[in-house]
């Protein structure tokens, strides 16, 4: 069993630890080579795996990595779990993938780069585009070099559990036909995920033709997206876009235990003598048991998860009413909000008892794009959801709630009341007006009658076409569900589809909630507003 030393790190006794992953993992061919392959960069120094550490599947999340149920004591914060040498880091990077296009393709990577300036003069994401097309084709090439390729086994393990690859996988938005987004055409998502569609699309027929388009570049452009890591460490430092075996089976938490970075310490470049490791380690203690975690953006949004990891996050807020504790929930309330019993707290609606979900994500914006009648050009609204639900809590506390004050109170203590009720209305009106500075309309008139026109379209588009749920879809016997739906593959037992559409549908909801609050709020003031003195 696995024990505890002395220093507090875990050790094995009586048997030799090999199997990167866990009794129940589908056992396939592709990953008994790609743990072979993790044992072999063990023995050569280039993949350092704690022992305690394995990975697990399961069919809501795929494969993630855990710390074993026999580990006692669990792993202290600080500890290292997993840590790349630069031989594996800089092998998988995708400028080390565009290089050795360059050496071994000019023409494709000369044909790349026309297309990527093409798209964006910005000579940053031409070279990330550049880069990440070429790391998703090395991929592709990697998995049928049987001998020579670094990244071969890894890579056929990837694409043997991704869709359309593995049927039982669930879908990236880019491995799907944007047909079957089209039902949501007009919103800012719907824009979002046919942007990027359209764009490796764009790709395919220019650069590769018809022959990689068959071969699926949106699927292997969704591996990219979903796996390869880049951006800041914990420290500062930037982490170059590339894949990070083991790592990237970490799945995403709003409370991540764990985090990666990079070695930038003068022993770690002496010892490499090639640059610095990517290291995953605990931000915490970890329990036996506990699955690792990281996060894959503290300031994304709901649109952004769905276009590039094709999932959204558990809600980070739910607005309901009831008797939640506020303290227990970790949330803070405005005294508005607190006195309307309103309660915003992390997780799902509780069934029967709550409102609608309306902010699933304290980032997400209201994004649109409202015609403003002849003559006048559109508006374009690009605000946080919260925003508006704070403003609506405020009018509707300041102006739609029984107070205790009435005109036939008596006492020293009715004008203080009625003072902090006007300070009160005051305070909600300010909080409206600073709200519209920031949409900037031609008038609150116009801004309501878009909201109107909006709220209508949206509410069409969400709830116009439904049909008799399928009896193998999930639905209930005999209830409907969105006709968008029927599009969906027909392969027995897979509604991996189904569920990413119907993703796309939470986050629309939402997206309607908040243009009905914001059209709540143009109404409250337009009809209490100016009776509040400036």
């Amino acid at each position: 069993m696995l024990r505890r030393r002395a220093t507090g790190l875990i050790r094995c006794r009586d048997r030799q630890v090999r199997c990167l992953f866990a009794e129940s993992a589908p056992r396939t061919a592709s990953g008994q080579s790609f743990a072979s392959w993790v044992d072999q960069q063990k023995g050569n120094g280039n993949i350092k795996l704690h022992e305690a550490i394995e990975v697990r599947y399961s069919l809501d999340k795929g494969y993630g990595l855990f710390v074993k149920d026999e580990a006692e004591g669990g792993i202290e914060e600080g500890t290292h779990l997993v840590e790349l040498a630069p031989e594996i880091h800089k092998e998988f990077a995708a400028e080390r993938a565009a290089e050795d296009a360059k050496r071994g393709n000019e023409g494709f990577f000369q044909q790349l780069s026309m297309f990527a300036s093409s798209v964006t003069r910005d000579e940053t994401q031409q070279k990330n585009l550049r880069e990440s097309v070429c790391l998703a084709v090395q991929l592709l090439m990697a998995a049928s070099d049987e001998d020579n390729h670094m990244m071969g086994p890894y890579s056929r393990f990837i694409l043997e559990g991704t869709y359309p690859w593995s049927s039982h996988a669930a879908p990236h938005i880019l491995a799907m036909d944007g047909s079957k987004f089209q039902w949501m055409e007009g919103t800012a998502l719907h824009k979002q995920i046919q942007s990027r569609i359209h764009l490796y699309t764009a790709v395919s027929m220019r650069i590769f033709g018809k022959g990689l388009l068959e071969s699926s570049l949106g699927p292997l452009m969704g591996i990219i997206l979903s796996r390869a890591i880049s951006g800041m460490d914990c420290h500062g430092n930037i982490i170059p876009l590339g894949l990070a075996p083991i790592l990237d089976f970490c799945n995403h938490s709003e409370e991540p235990n764990a985090r990666h970075s990079l070695s930038v310490s003068e022993e770690s470049v002496k010892e490499s003598n090639k640059g610095t490791s990517l290291i995953l380690s605990c931000r915490r203690y970890i329990q036996a048991g506990e699955e690792v975690c990281i996060s894959y953006g503290e300031d994304r949004n709901s649109a952004s998860f769905l276009s590039l990891y094709s999932f959204l996050p558990a809600p980070l807020q739910t607005s309901w009413k009831g008797d939640a504790n506020e303290e227990e929930m970790g949330v803070k309330l405005t005294p508005e909000g607190r006195e309307m019993g309103v309660k915003l707290i992390p997780g799902r609606v509780i069934e029967g008892e709550g409102e609608p979900l309306r902010l699933l994500n304290s980032y997400d914006l209201l994004d649109l794009v409202m015609p403003m009648g002849v003559d006048r050009e559109p508006l374009a609204i690009r605000v946080p959801q919260a925003l508006i639900y704070d403003s609506e809590i405020r009018l509707k506390a300041a102006f739609t709630t029984t107070t205790t004050t009435t005109t036939s109170s008596s006492g020293n203590g009715s004008g203080d009341s009625n003072s902090k009720e006007e300070e009160k209305r005051r305070e909600a009106i300010k909080a409206f007006e600073d709200l519209v500075k920031l949409l900037h309309p031609p008038s609150l008139a116009l801004l309501e009658q878009g909201l109107v026109r909006e709220v209508s379209r949206l509410d069409a588009l969400l709830a116009a076409q439904e049909r008799p749920a399928s009896s193998g879809g999930g639905g209930s016997e005999g209830g409907v569900e969105p006709a968008f739906l029927a599009q969906c593959n027909g392969r027995e037992g897979d509604d991996s589809e189904r569920r990413l559409l119907l993703l796309c549908k939470t986050a629309l909801d939402t997206e309607y909630y908040a243009t009905a609050a914001l059209l709540e709020c143009c109404r409250l003031y337009s009809k209490h507003g100016e009776n509040i003195g400036k």
